[in-house]
Formats: structure tokens, C-alpha cells, sequence
């Protein structure tokens, strides 16, 4: 996996208005819940995410990674492309795979 991030400091409003990503805080906020208790699962551990504190306000983001092997094959790859203006000022929309890692 690279080891620096593409980006160290993006955040939260960054991530829904430049990525697309619109639920990533509420499902961060799921994550962090489903570490904490275990047992929570399905609207049990929705309704407890959406009241989740998250202690901070950006994330490092990484645009490309590559899943290896023990042997170096890669057996994964991710992708993400914030949105962006081409050179005839039309939009191209945000493509990403969100991974937790």
C-alpha cells in the first residue's frame, strides 16, 4: 500500500462537496460505533452512529492503492478522482471506492 497519503488534510465538507461522498461522516460515525460495541448491528447501530462524537475534522486521503500479496501480486486496486474541470470547462463528476484501513 503507498505509505503517504495523496492528500494529509482533507475534510469533512471537502470530502461530500469535492468527492461525492455525501454519507461519509454518518457512515464513519457507524464505523467507530459497530469498534466500540460489537453487538450493535443493523438500525441499532445506525441510530447509535448518527450520535457518535468524531474527535476531529479532517482525514488523510489516499487517490490510488494497490492491495498486495505475500508475493507482490497485486490482488486489489483503488481509484478516486475528486471532481474536476477539463479543459472545456465541463464538469467531470467525482469517482471514488471509499476503503477503511
Amino acid at each position: 500500500m503507498t505509505q503517504n497519503p495523496s492528500l494529509w488534510r482533507v475534510s469533512f465538507v471537502d470530502i461530500v462537496y469535492n468527492y461525492g461522498a455525501v454519507d461519509f461522516q454518518n457512515l464513519l460515525g457507524d464505523f467507530l460505533m459497530h469498534l466500540r460495541e460489537l453487538h450493535l448491528s443493523g438500525q441499532a447501530l445506525c441510530d447509535c452512529g448518527e450520535n457518535t462524537l468524531i474527535p476531529f475534522r479532517h482525514v488523510p486521503v489516499f487517490h490510488k492503492i494497490k492491495f498486495r500479496d505475500i508475493e507482490g501480486t497485486i490482488i486489489d486496486s483503488v481509484h478516486i478522482w475528486p471532481e474536476q474541470v477539463d479543459g472545456h470547462g465541463q464538469t467531470i463528476p467525482a469517482c471514488f471506492d471509499t476503503v477503511l484501513v
